[in-house]
């Protein structure tokens, strides 16, 4: 179900603009080129990193980093491949995708107004409604014009929850201008028949206190070897900014929209987004009042309130 992008996301067709690390190079995330079936993820698309980021120093970050692979839900059984964003050895570990919260983590591929296609990660917070990263549905390539969604997809192609096209997806006002890190985020909204019966993430906001040290868990479907598995890896979060969380839990390309959680009382609370990695370290978009209140109003605007 191929759809005008104007249709698909109100009809914003900003063009982007450039932002560059001030050397002439690019830095942040990573679109996830989709040439064929699953091939390897190429190009590096611009974001503004947030500014309070260089006032965090890596060793800080790898300070508060502590091994909690067991406290990740559903282990299968250790990746051993040579991820880009791994810090120290490799924690990523494949998961069983029927074991909560796991069913309502998403494979996701994204064709573009300007041509090609992208994947990415996406998880349901209600039964019609999938948080994901901004930049895994506009990039300089353009907007989403098609989004399919695989809930808890599975090496043989087959998925937990039923397959769909999403009918319609929001990102930010001022995304497509400006790439800024605190607007990386959107939300997906897809068919009745697509919708998840179970429990979902809460989105959760919580104070610096509370995150900084904060036990957490990255899933999501890394783009290595072409994978089509969901894989993941626990550790602490670093000292939060006011729109970020960085910390140093592994991940790879594609897993970006992915949640970062931790579990409490048998809840998967998403405390960020994952939008971007490094060889320093990681982070995830922070879920604060304001990115929490804007994604609840466009559910509200589709008559879908969580």
């Amino acid at each position: 179900m191929t759809q005008d992008p104007s249709n698909l996301h109100g009809g914003r067709m900003e063009r982007p603009s450039e932002h560059t690390d001030g050397r002439g190079g690019r830095r942040g995330w990573q679109s996830e080129k989709l040439e064929g079936e699953l091939p390897p993820s190429e190009g590096a698309a611009p974001v503004e990193m947030d500014a309070r980021l260089s006032e965090i120093p890596t060793d800080i970050v790898k300070k508060v980093r502590q091994e909690v692979k067991t406290d990740v839900p559903g282990l299968e059984e250790a990746g051993n491949f040579g991820l880009e964003n791994v810090h120290g050895d490799n924690d990523m570990q494949l998961v069983t995708e029927t074991v909560y919260p796991w069913p309502s983590v998403a494979y996701i591929t994204v064709e573009r107004s300007g041509g090609g296609a992208v994947r990415g990660t996406a998880f349901y917070v209600a039964p019609r409604l999938l948080v994901t990263a901004a930049h895994c549905l506009e990039d300089e390539a353009g907007k989403a014009t098609k989004v399919n969604v695989f809930p808890g997809l599975r090496a043989d192609g087959s998925t937990v929850l039923p397959s769909s096209s999403a009918m319609a997806y929001r990102t930010p006002q001022g995304w497509f201008n400006n790439w800024g890190a605190h607007l990386d985020y959107g939300l997906i909204l897809v068919p009745p028949a697509a919708a998840h019966p179970g429990a979902h993430f809460t989105l959760t906001v919580l104070a610096d206190q509370q995150l900084w040290g904060l036990p957490t868990i990255l899933g999501g479907y890394p783009s290595i070897n072409n994978s089509k598995r969901l894989m993941a890896a626990g550790g602490r979060l670093g000292p939060p900014t006011a729109t970020v969380l960085p910390h140093v839990i592994d991940s790879e390309n594609g897993q970006s929209g992915g949640p970062t959680f931790t579990l409490s009382g048998g809840v998967a609370h998403a405390v960020g987004i994952h939008t971007t990695g490094t060889v320093e370290f990681n982070w995830a978009l922070r879920i604060t009042p304001t990115v929490l209140a804007e994604i609840k109003g466009w559910a509200t605007a589709w008559g879908l309130p969580f």
